[in-house]
């Protein structure tokens, strides 16, 4: 289902139930498309000039915040919330790796929050980042399988704050980074020296090896869909902020793909060779990355 909606500052009411869509909203900005996720219509897949990010279903959000708001639109915005919980058709949810032609790059913040329906996921391995809180208070969560062992996982993915967590300090005696973790009792499933398995070790979750064969790391090709462009040279950019911060240390799998330039870094040095390349294949450019940076 390809959902069509207008961003704005506000709710100002919701649809009528055939078509799920909000009411009285102001058309000053400009149109966003979202496709619903077919079997588990509370994610959304975000569409973006070139790649996907999977999202809390912006027409959920939008009833939530009428319902916690008591507006008199609560009572339809209730009725239409139950519409959609019931098109719920699994809690074992396998992310797409591609949507309308584009990479699904990105699993957003809050994504999942407090969902305590889903049991396992499945992250192909076209996913780079997952942001913070995407799986916070999911109580149900068995399981989650991610399929790219460069995958950025942010220190708050399980974030929460309650009796049953504990704390964790990044860095002794800056209390800016402590965070709260919990006690996560689901498995992680991913590569051997992924970030997926140095993220487990790191807060000692259960985490087992993914075994339908290995993922070779390809020069520029940072998120592993086939392709070397502007994706790619936004998530070195993304890697090199946590790297140069000392918060974290690229996996070997990590510098092949991201270290274009061989030095022994990832920088933006690397991000500026993809991006040229990017900008020189767009171009009708007929060699291959490594032969173009030997030019």
């Amino acid at each position: 289902m390809n959902i069509k909606k207008i961003i704005t500052g506000a709710v100002a009411g919701v649809s009528a139930l055939a078509v799920c869509m909000p009411l009285n909203i102001s058309a000053a900005a400009p149109e966003e498309e979202y496709v619903e996720c077919d079997d588990f219509p509370l994610i959304s897949y975000h569409i973006l000039d070139d790649h996907v990010e999977v999202v809390k279903n912006p027409i959920l959000k939008e009833l939530e915040a009428l319902i916690a708001g008591g507006t008199d639109k609560a009572k339809e915005a209730e009725s239409e919330l139950a519409s959609l919980l019931a098109k719920v058709l699994t809690n074992e949810v396998v992310i797409k790796d591609t949507v309308n032609g584009l990479p699904v790059t990105e699993i957003a913040y809050q994504c999942f929050y407090g969902d305590d329906r889903i049991k396992s996921i499945i992250l192909p391995d076209t996913i780079v980042a997952i942001e913070g809180s995407a799986f916070e208070k999911c109580s149900g969560l068995l399981s989650i399988t991610i399929k790219n062992p460069d995958c950025n996982l942010v220190s708050g993915v399980y974030y929460s704050i309650s009796n049953d967590t504990e704390r964790v300090e990044w860095k002794e005696g800056k209390k800016r980074y402590s965070k709260y973790v919990p006690k996560y009792s689901g498995t992680i499933y991913g590569y051997e020296d992924s970030t997926a398995q140095a993220y487990a070790d790191k807060y000692n979750f259960n985490f087992e090896l993914l075994s339908d064969g290995t993922h070779a790391a390809k020069l520029g090709d940072v998120n592993g869909d086939g392709r070397i462009d502007s994706v790619d040279a936004s998530n070195i950019l993304a890697s090199y902020a946590v790297f140069s911060t000392g918060q974290a240390s690229p996996t070997s799998t990590e510098v092949a793909a991201s270290d274009v330039n061989n030095d022994g870094k990832i920088d933006s040095i690397d991000a500026s060779k993809v991006l040229s390349f990017y900008a020189y294949s767009s171009s009708s450019g007929t060699l291959s990355f490594t032969d173009y940076l030997k030019k």
